[in-house]
């Protein structure tokens, strides 16, 4: 008996010194940085990349979300238009073919409400109850019942270059940060997107916005080493949940959104995003804790910085910004204002477009060089 017990204690040792030393060849990433950034779509590229992508369980769930991301763009869009009078009541007796009344129907099922007198009143005999799903560490309320004939009226709406106008001067109408950066993506989609058989994509799925509110993590192997992306919401409400997670980190992936120099936070409209985000990558910066660790910062949305800069100057964020519209001076200032809040600190910097499996494939090489020392 007492060589049995010697046995499984050596067994157990064994498998203790086995963990220890698989765990010393684990890499701990962590994703950090403001809701709406890139890091959830930057894991979800590593599942595309190491993991065999999404089954097809995990599309019919996204198939929810993203019908819930098209319809949430369409109501924000209606509900713009009616609060700054864009839609009027038609004089023609045209019935629901007339804008105003489409946008009222519309408005009724997915929201309760419609617009009347000068301002929005509840209307819940048309509305449609949504359905919680479960999908991405987030619990969501989606409608299951889009078909082809909603997806019409959608169409509809979008085609009205009154809408189109909204949806292209988001500041002016005050949805600029409310209204996701891929609705545009998802309203040239209608058609293909409200059918029976429609199934989504890679990239319908890696655009399909969740806000995070626990923490998610891909694990997989590359190359003999093991890597843990650790992903958590970055809403203000979701922050205090970082803390806990600093302690074991190989490094430190920090996500802004380049684009959002010229947005206000949803959780708080009289906050710009990109200031708020070199506020908390301060606190990271700059923390104890995280003093050996390195960060990497995640310039995301490179395409959508690059377009808005010949519309919207960067001044508008940074007053002491004086390059104009030119990307390259730009991109340089504010590396310059990131790389200030701890000089002292190593910083590593990659310009990413995360929703494009390409360049994703090229900073995760980057990445993967860096934490393991190469």
């Amino acid at each position: 008996r007492m060589d049995t017990k010697r046995q499984k204690s050596r067994e157990i040792d064994k498998q203790i010194a086995q963990h220890e030393r698989q765990m010393k060849k684990e890499s701990v990433l962590l994703m950090l940085g403001p809701g709406g950034s890139g890091k959830s779509t930057f894991c979800k590229q590593l599942k595309i990349l190491h993991l065999f992508g999404f089954s097809d369980a995990e599309k019919e769930k996204f198939r929810y979300v993203v019908h819930l991301n098209l319809i949430n763009a369409i109501c924000v869009l209606l509900e713009a238009a009616f609060n700054n009078g864009v839609l009027q009541p038609s004089k023609n007796e045209e019935g629901t073919s007339d804008p105003y009344e489409m946008g009222n129907k519309i408005l009724a099922k997915f929201r309760g409400k419609i617009y009347k007198q000068g301002g929005f009143v509840k209307d819940e005999q048309d509305y449609s109850q949504p359905e919680e799903l479960s999908i991405e560490g987030a619990y969501l309320k989606v409608w299951k019942n889009l078909d082809s004939q909603i997806g019409a009226n959608f169409q509809q709406i979008w085609s009205d270059p009154k809408i189109k106008k909204i949806y292209s001067e988001q500041s002016k109408y005050g949805i600029s940060g409310i209204i996701d950066d891929s609705a545009a993506y998802y309203l040239n989609s209608i058609n293909r997107i409200s059918t029976d058989k429609y199934v989504p994509n890679e990239i319908d799925i890696l655009r399909a916005r969740i806000k995070t509110t626990s923490v998610v993590e891909t694990t997989f192997e590359w190359e003999g080493s093991r890597f843990r992306v650790v992903d958590v919401g970055g809403q203000r409400g979701e922050r205090k949940k970082w803390l806990p997670l600093f302690s074991g980190v190989t490094a430190i992936i920090f996500c802004v959104g380049l684009s959002d120099y010229d947005v206000a936070m949803e959780e708080n409209r009289s906050q710009n995003r990109m200031k708020d985000a070199l506020d908390v990558f301060k606190q990271i910066a700059n923390n104890p804790t995280l003093e050996k660790t390195p960060i990497i910062l995640f310039l995301n949305k490179e395409d959508l910085f690059k377009e808005k800069l010949s519309t919207s100057d960067l001044s508008v964020c940074f007053p002491d910004y004086k390059g104009g519209a030119n990307y390259q001076k730009a991109i340089a200032f504010i590396k310059k204002k990131f790389e200030a809040v701890n000089p002292q600190k190593k910083l590593f910097i990659e310009t990413t477009v995360a929703t494009d499996t390409k360049v994703i494939t090229s900073v995760w090489n980057s990445v993967r060089e860096l934490t393991l020392g190469k």
